[in-house]
């Protein structure tokens, strides 16, 4: 069950639906592989095929409501599927003193080719009704069939002695400079077949509107040179720190091309981007202290617009959305910084305490950031229209702290984890311009504590928070709240014998509604060398078992709610051998 508030220019929508579906799928997998390694080379080499089968059915319903006005629009779709698909792969990797930047033949090169193909066939019916105009009802029955297939390789080629290559002996000041280059290339083929039911004929027939060939090619090569240099210092017995350097001057050149029986998907382009990125590395080992591990990076990345963004084909039978394209869309360039930083005092017998600590942060904006333009019709249905803009900013921030304090034969634990990502990201809807801003936060708090090593249990509590703010006028702002306790208990007593339970509560503030999870497990290890072990399990005592999940988008709050595998019993004997096979002697 998902339910969704979506805030547009003048109206919030509320949009609920419900979905049961079933799949069943059948997988072979057979791989082989080939490793040598010798002083001088290391050589891998790994094939692979899967075949996979599995057929699948699906019903939903949707209610979509106005706010002031009730339920404006009703949906209902049905769909069975059959899928076929094999995928081959190929690696290989050749090393040659691959980390002796001293010897001129340190190089490496590693291909990869991977095929895939698939077919599926798709029987859908759907339709949609409107409360407010019935001459607006619609109804779908349509049939789907799909082949595809994929080609893609890789080549990446690095070669580590250009320093001795260009300056020969001369230490250039310990300064270590590499030479690389992936190449790529690949192509997809797609046949898409779609037809509709003729009701007088008793016949599917051919939608010519939908249907189509594509055909895909893409060459990427992207070559870059690394320099980097490293400064360290050692005193024995006291502590060791290092500071590196990083920086990989790189470009990518990029062609693709389209094929299509519409022909303004027949085009092909080229593109060239300058993508360098840098890293700063620093660490610091305290002996029997603690060691500091820190580093800052930034990168340059590219996008690039895909044909079905370029020039979408709309299929009617997709209900709620419908995306329009752009054909003068324009690559989107990103530009990132991440720091990171560590501490870690521990596995030191004369301390009491262990104390980790990490911590993670991003930031990044985008130029000609690929946007929506959307517009709602009065049953709730978006209609996107792409556009280049700038102003998109992202960031984020994580990081956990654990600490464990020894008491005697007693340990006790406290950890919190918790992030932190915002989105601001510039569009228009309604033609109202906003900067949506979607906010996702995590926070957990765990304590543990271990009686001996008869009884150990833990608490912890969790609140996840999930918002979409909006800045344009008329337009609404939402928030969504997930609380989530745990408890878990082990008695081992007597020694042979383990009883445990776990406890997962979770209640959305949202829908109100709250989810149960009790298992309770009991273990009894026997025979000689105690290596039979038999286990009860009993899972889902309450028969509550499902997940309640939040997310949020440019202007809109999802609540989903996905039943998990409810209560059942299990007995499980597992033998743990201590010693295979026996040495001459008896020894």
């Amino acid at each position: 069950q998902s339910d969704a508030i979506t805030s547009a220019g003048g109206n919030s929508f509320f949009k609920s639906s419900l979905r049961n579906s079933t799949m069943d799928n059948d997988a072979k997998t057979l791989a082989v592989s080939y490793n040598k390694s010798d002083v001088d080379r290391d050589i891998n080499v790994r094939a692979s095929i899967t075949d996979n089968r599995g057929a699948g059915s699906s019903a939903s319903s949707t209610i979509t409501e106005r706010e002031g006005s009730g339920i404006v629009s009703e949906s209902n779709e049905s769909s069975e599927s059959e899928t076929k698909s094999r995928n081959i792969n190929l690696s290989a990797n050749f090393l040659n003193k691959d980390s002796d930047e001293r010897n001129l033949k340190s190089f490496s090169l590693r291909y990869n080719t991977n095929y895939g193909e698939s077919e599926n066939t798709r029987r859908s019916l759907s339709d949609i009704v409107s409360f407010e105009d019935p001459a607006r009802n619609t109804s779908f029955n349509r049939l789907y069939n799909t082949a595809s297939s994929n080609w893609n390789n890789s080549v990446n080629v690095s070669y580590n002695a250009l320093k001795r290559l260009l300056f020969g002996s001369n230490n250039l000041w310990n300064i270590n400079i590499r030479l690389t280059n992936n190449l790529s290339f690949g192509q997809s083929d797609l046949t898409y077949n779609v037809s509709d039911f003729d009701s007088i004929g008793k016949i599917y027939v051919a939608n010519t509107k939908v249907t189509n060939l594509h055909k895909h090619n893409r060459v990427s090569e992207e070559p870059a040179l690394n320099i980097s240099k490293s400064f360290s210092k050692r005193l024995t017995n006291r502590y060791y720190r290092t500071f590196t350097v990083s920086t990989n001057l790189g470009g990518q050149f990029l062609q693709e091309k389209d094929q299509s029986n519409f022909s303004n998907r027949n085009f092909s382009r080229s593109f060239s981007f300058f993508t360098p990125n840098t890293n700063l590395n620093y660490y610091y080992q305290k002996v029997n202290g603690y060691n500091i591990n820190a580093g800052i990076s930034h990168s340059n990345n590219y996008s690039v617009p895909g044909i079905d963004q370029l020039f979408p084909i709309i299929d009617s039978a997709n209900l709620y959305s419908f995306n329009y394209g752009n054909s003068l869309l324009r690559p989107s360039k990103s530009n990132n910084f991440g720091l990171n930083l560590s501490y870690n005092r521990g596995n030191n017998r004369n301390k009491k305490a262990d104390v980790n600590v990490n911590l993670n942060a991003n930031i990044g904006t985008v130029k000609d950031d690929i946007a929506d333009s959307s517009f709602y019709d009065d049953l709730g249905r978006k209609n996107v229209y792409l556009i280049n803009i700038d102003g998109r900013k992202n960031w984020s921030l994580s990081g956990n702290v654990n600490t464990s304090i020894r008491l005697k034969k007693n340990v006790l634990q406290f950890s919190y984890n918790g992030s932190i990502f915002n989105s601001e990201s510039p569009n228009y809807i309604d033609n109202i311009f906003s900067t949506s801003r979607s906010q996702n936060m995590n926070n957990n708090l765990r304590i543990y504590f271990a009686l001996g090593e008869i009884v150990n249990f833990s608490l912890s509590q969790g609140i996840n928070m999930s918002n979409s703010i909006q800045t344009g006028a008329n337009l609404r702002s939402f928030k969504n709240t997930n609380y989530i306790t745990a408890a878990n208990i082990n008695l081992q007593y007597p020694k042979d014998m383990t009883f445990s339970n776990t406890l997962n509560y979770v209640r959305n503030n949202t829908t109100k509604q709250s989810s149960a999870l009790w298992n309770a497990f009991l273990s009894y290890r026997f025979f000689k060398g105690k290596q039979v072990e038999a286990k009860f399990s009993a899972m889902d005592i309450l028969r509550q078992n499902k997940n309640i999940t939040i997310g949020s988008g440019n202007n809109t709050i999802t609540t989903t709610v996905t039943n998990g595998l409810q209560q059942f019993y299990m007995l499980t004997i597992a033998c743990y051998p201590r010693k295979f096979g026996q040495t001459k002697g008896g020894g």
